[in-house]
């Protein structure tokens, strides 16, 4: 400035002078310049408290256990958790004598050893439950009964530190020999042994080192300015790997806060309360851990921080219940460090575990403006990397950033109504970097071109609202939105393309999103709902791609695209609002999809980035996925590896030229490079935490377990002990001899099985880590259900030779019915033939052929020879169908009534015509059809003519009528002779005694004939009265079943 006072200056040179300085306002106005970008590494802390199962809040020692499982000790109680829940072991005054849990310990067997406070040392089996206490004091002491600490050193002594001195504990005899400290009233915290193999003892009037061998404790300074009335309260003690001793202090004395301190040079590096950034003034006995990295963490009264020993800064952890993920108390009793690195937080308000974030993933965020709302100010609208590296994202609506990796510099660019030569607004939709690498910006309904040394924006306005930007391999600019336009750089000019309905070969409709231009030049278009797109430029030629169910070369399946992408072999890859991801064969047309059900997290995809492996990664609403097109398998993550949120937006990321890919979402964006995400390699230990019989717990352990037949509903619970996002371990399990498979169960833990089959069995089960490490060995039970007695080998044995015995018997029984039958079988055939023979005797009665042929004697006495031939004929013609009939067992009727008249015939030729007869039968009766027993029906005719006709004065009258009703075969036979009861007065004594015959062998046939075929007959006499009461004949019924 004095230089410019010194010399003239003339107005043409002032003019100038004055535009510079105008226009180095307006590169100012046009810019502003933040400090950088804030990149989020706070880690996340995962609560556990009363609600998720804990007995107590106040926790006071954690322990990992040889298989895996963590032990929380607490004021009221013992706890195990596997990752999803808390096992409480009930505090009994008969198993453990008091609750508040000090310090565990684990010995070589599994057991676990408790310092309990009050009550002495305590031991549990954790394969029975049991706890079985050793008071250290018998007489009741409280001090030496006080435990706070065990030590189980180098030399295999173990030590219990309490209020009243170092115990020395032999488990073999449950005896303690007391060290006490010279000094009365020494409260002994904890006792340590460092890397030296020495012993060091903290007590509240300062640090000892103490040996066993001469039974002394040597006061150790940890300043010069140490004095016995301002001594240290020394609380923790613990060894890192480099052998260093930190001791941890409450805030008594001037020797205040936290210690390093090398045994072999005795250096000792001092941490002040309230200096160097340590916080609080206390920290608790079991509060001091090393981590994986070498960092030191220490537990506060005023949170939790981490030291890193080199440089010697503390990073601190306060608590915060109103932001997710925070801790909720800043009372920290106890830390732990598992076997996969976990830290485990145990405070005055529960148990945590840190989850931190993950140092390949990182999340960048705006930093909380005054001005703008966080949320809003942290929602990434596009991501772009140009040639130089420079990183390129808007806000939702609030402006363009620039962000330098490389200085962390960080440059906004906003709109100004009064700025021609800035942004229109700050509603950033799209930047992208031309060949010549002129920056082009989308915002409104403008295009603008940035010049980078000045900081100006030139303008090019459009007709329409666009939010896609392309260049094809011309050079020209391609913009999509309302509709599609391309852009002349030359000329500054558009051309538009718009929907015409009066066309088919024009885009579907105005609106559209996303848009790709594929190198062969062919204009990609997602269509707002309505589809996909395809503009050839060379031709101006439209193709269109819907849903189409009966396409024979698949189809593309959802209208709704969010985002296109074309790979390294040309392949065009669709995401899509609700059907996944897409494939399009470009060169075949075909389409195949990729949804849920092949592993993707949501079928929600908003963009579709390629690594140089090949792999495609997809953001969704459910997180990163990362997709290998070879084997179209998925692999997902989530927020719990990393991400700014699970929500993704559409189309918002990019792979930088170092094959980082950029993803954004509403809180932030993500950078990472494919090839550093490294999963966990852990393979976790999988066990079988409870099994249940009849829905009851039963105890279990690596010997086959037998069960009754009744006991067969049995109930498995099985846990994966990674505690690293336990939430995405998955589970298989398989019951050899009922699952002929294994069953994958998901993220479920429990499996029943109801109604088993007697028989051998073998449950087992498999898990993964979180990132698909699977155990497969897993484990296993064995159990038996044995069969009731009556499916024992010796019960079937004994059954089976009971019956074979019974079959025996039964079969002799069956021999000797069958001979008793063929026996009985034999006399009632002989008495059916018997009666057969009587029957044809009784037609055949000497009586009845000496009557026939003197008949025919006197026919030819009478020189009658034409009578006596007649009748001759009808004997021979009757004796010929009465030994015809008795060969079968049943004739026709036919043959039966046939037979019937010329006994009948005979009889009235005989009698001289002392009587008629008539033989009627119904036309609806079939007798040539039905069959009946064979002189069945002549005893009855017979003995109507004998003892009822030949008394009868006058002509008498006989009548036969034969019908059916239903199944009956009703036969009729009526006379109008004298009636029984004058016959049984007039009978004649050879008559009588043979036709009475006729009649009782006849019945016997009827009788044998029912029981041989089950033949039903019916027999009804009835006796006829005239007007005067005077007997007038005798009507017999003679019903057979046909």
């Amino acid at each position: 400035m004095a230089q410019f006072t010194q010399t003239k200056i003339g107005c043409t040179w002032l003019l100038n002078l004055l535009f510079l300085l105008i226009g180095l306002s307006l590169t100012t106005l046009a810019q502003t310049v933040h400090s950088t970008l804030y990149l989020n590494q706070t880690p996340t802390f995962i609560h556990y408290s009363l609600q998720q199962g804990l007995s107590n809040k106040i926790i006071t020692a954690i322990h990992q256990d040889r298989e895996g499982f963590i032990w929380v000790g607490t004021q009221d109680g013992l706890n195990r958790f596997d990752g999803y829940r808390f096992t409480v072991f009930q505090t009994d005054s008969t198993e453990m004598p008091y609750t508040f849990v000090s310090f565990i310990h684990e010995d070589r067997a599994g057991h676990l050893w408790l310092s309990t406070m009050n009550k002495g040392l305590v031991r549990f089996d954790k394969q029975t439950g049991k706890f079985t206490s050793y008071r250290i004091d018998s007489t009741g002491q409280d001090k030496r009964n006080f435990c706070l600490s065990i030590l189980v050193d180098s030399q295999d002594r173990f030590w219990v530190a309490t209020a009243e001195g170092v115990n020395k504990f032999d488990p073999e005899t449950g005896r303690f020999t007391l060290y006490a400290h010279p000094a009365p009233g020494y409260i002994i915290y904890k006792i340590h042994e460092d890397a030296t193999g020495g012993l060091w003892v903290a007590t509240d009037k300062g640090l000892f080192q103490f040996d066993p061998d001469g039974r002394t404790f040597t006061l150790f300074p940890l300043s010069k300015e140490e004095q016995q009335e301002d001594i240290s309260h020394v609380r923790c003690l613990y060894t890192d790997r480099k052998g260093n001793l930190w001791i941890g202090t409450n805030g008594r004395g001037n020797a205040n806060g936290l210690f390093r301190l090398n045994p072999i040079t005795r250096q000792i590096t001092h941490y002040a309360f309230q200096k160097n950034g340590l916080t609080g003034n206390h920290i608790y006995k079991e509060a001091i851990v090393e981590d994986a990295a070498g960092m030191i963490w220490i537990g506060t009264n005023n949170g939790l921080q981490q030291l890193n020993p080199v440089t010697g800064e503390f990073t601190t952890y306060q608590a915060n219940a109103l932001i997710p993920g925070n801790l909720i108390s800043n009372n920290i009793w106890s830390l732990y460090i598992d076997r996969s690195g976990l830290l485990w937080i145990g405070t005055a308000e529960g148990l945590h575990r840190l989850m931190p974030r993950s140092r390949q993933i990182r999340t960048y965020q705006l930093r909380p403006d005054a001005i703008y709302n966080h949320r809003e100010e942290n929602s990434i609208e596009f991501l772009y990397e140009d040639h130089s590296g420079l990183l390129w994202f808007s806000p939702f609506t609030h402006g363009l950033y620039s962000f330098d990796r490389r200085t962390s510099q960080l440059t906004r660019y906003a709109a100004r109504t009064e700025d021609v030569y800035s942004l229109v607004n700050d509603n950033i939709r799209d930047v992208r970097e031309d060949k010549s690498g002129v920056l082009w910006v989308l915002a409104g309904k403008c295009l603008h071109a940035l010049d980078r040394n000045t900081g100006r924006f030139t303008r090019y306005p459009m007709q329409i609202y666009c939010w896609l930007l392309e260049e094809d391999s011309a050079g020209h600019l391609w913009v999509g939105g309302e509709a599609l336009a391309r852009f002349d750089k030359q000329s500054g000019q558009f051309t538009y393309y718009y929907h015409n309905p009066a066309v088919s070969n024009s885009l579907l409709q105005n609106s559209m999103f996303p848009m790709l231009i594929s190198r062969s030049g062919v204009i990609w278009m997602g269509m707002a709902g309505l589809g996909l797109s395809k503009l050839e430029p060379k031709t101006g030629k439209f193709t269109h791609y819907k849903p189409n169910l009966t396409h024979p070369k698949g189809h593309l399946n959802n209208l709704l695209v969010n985002e296109l992408y074309e790979d390294k072999a040309g392949i065009l890859w669709i995401a899509t609002t609700h059907g996944g991801l897409n494939r399009l064969d470009t060169n075949t047309g075909y389409f195949t999809a990729f949804t849920t059900r092949d592993g993707l997290p949501s079928n929600n995809i908003a963009s579709i980035l390629e690594d140089k492996r090949g792999h495609l990664w997809l953001s969704t609403n459910q997180g990163i996925s990362r997709f290998n097109p070879r084997t179209r398998s998925f692999r997902n993550y989530d927020k719990g590896d990393g991400l700014q949120d699970n929500e993704f937006f559409g189309s918002v990321s990019f792979r930088c030229h170092n094959g980082e890919l950029l993803f954004g979402g509403p809180n932030g964006f993500n950078i990472f490079h494919p090839g550093s995400l490294q999963d966990n390699p852990v393979i976790p230990p999988v066990y079988i935490t409870s099994f249940k019989v009849l829905d009851k717990p039963h105890m279990f352990d690596q010997q086959t377990i037998k069960l009754s037949y009744l006991e067969n509903f049995i109930s498995f619970d099985f846990v994966a002990l990674n505690y690293i996002m336990p939430e995405k371990n998955q589970y298989a399990y398989q019951l050899v001899g009922v699952d002929k498979d294994w069953v994958y169960s998901g993220n479920r833990r429990f499996v029943n099985y109801p109604d088993l089959d007697p028989g051998n069995y073998t449950f087992r089960v498999k898990a993964s880590n979180n990132d698909g490490v699977w155990n497969q060995q897993g484990a296993a039970l064995q159990f038996v259900i044995l069969p009731p007695f009556y499916y024992t080998w010796w019960f079937i044995s004994l059954s089976f030779a009971a019956v074979l015995c019974l079959l025996y018997a039964g079969y002799r029984y069956r021999i000797r019915q069958v001979q008793k039958q063929e026996r009985e079988k034999t006399e009632f055939n002989k008495k059916v033939s018997e009666l057969e023979m009587q029957a044809l005797r009784a037609q055949m009665n000497p009586h009845f052929i000496f009557n026939c042929l003197n008949s025919i004697n006197r026919f030819i006495l009478k020189n009658q020879p034409e009578a006596a031939s007649d009748y001759l004929s009808k004997f021979s013609r009757l004796i010929r169908l009465i030994l015809q009939n008795s060969n079968t067992p049943t004739i026709t009727l036919e043959n039966e009534l046939e037979a019937l008249e010329l006994y009948l015939q005979m009889e009235a030729l005989r009698f001289e015509g002392k009587f008629t007869f008539s033989i009627t039968c119904d036309k609806e009766v079939e007798a040539d059809y039905i069959e009946i027993p064979p002189l069945i029906i002549q005893p009855y005719v017979e003995n109507a003519i004998w003892h009822g006709l030949m008394h009868k004065e006058g002509m008498g009258q006989l009548s036969i009528v034969v019908q059916q009703e239903a199944q009956w075969l009703i036969c009729t036979i009526e006379d109008n002779g004298i009636g029984r009861k004058r016959a049984a007065q007039l009978k004649s004594k050879s008559a009588t005694k043979s036709k009475s015959m006729g009649m009782q062998i006849t019945a016997h046939r009827l009788e044998l004939l029912h029981k041989l075929y089950g033949k039903q007959t019916r027999v009804e006499v009835v006796d006829l009265i005239d007007d005067s009461g005077e007997a007038c004949g005798t009507r017999v019924n003679l019903k057979m079943l046909v």
